[in-house]
């Protein structure tokens, strides 16, 4: 490697915002997509195991990687930590919250 050598020129010249995107190797992430059974199920256990959400109030479906969630919750925060845990699963594509506010707000 010569000193007048860039960056960009080891990286085949693409750096900076053009290499935002999918990379020459993006179709692996395909073969490792998991099924939507597997991401239900470690989805249903991150609401479980969140002792700051009321996971027995929330159904969850899951269709092409893509996480919808159901139900109603005390309040806004429980709602965004329900959408966090679900997002946090690997393999999660997407997540559409239906989550409303219990009327009262109030637990339980």
């Amino acid at each position: 490697m010569s000193r007048s050598e860039t960056r960009a020129d080891r990286q085949g010249g693409v750096y900076g915002p053009e290499r935002y995107g999918l990379g020459p190797y993006h179709e692996r992430l395909r073969s490792r997509q998991r099924s939507d059974e597997e991401l239900l199920e470690n989805v249903r256990e991150a609401l479980f195991y969140d002792t700051w959400v009321d996971s027995e109030a929330i159904e969850a479906e899951v269709q092409d990687g893509v996480v919808l969630l159901r139900g109603e919750l005390p309040s806004y925060e429980e709602i965004r930590y329900a959408t966090d845990d679900a997002w946090d699963v690997d393999g999660v594509r997407g997540v559409r919250s239906e989550l409303t506010l219990r009327r009262g707000g109030s637990r339980r």
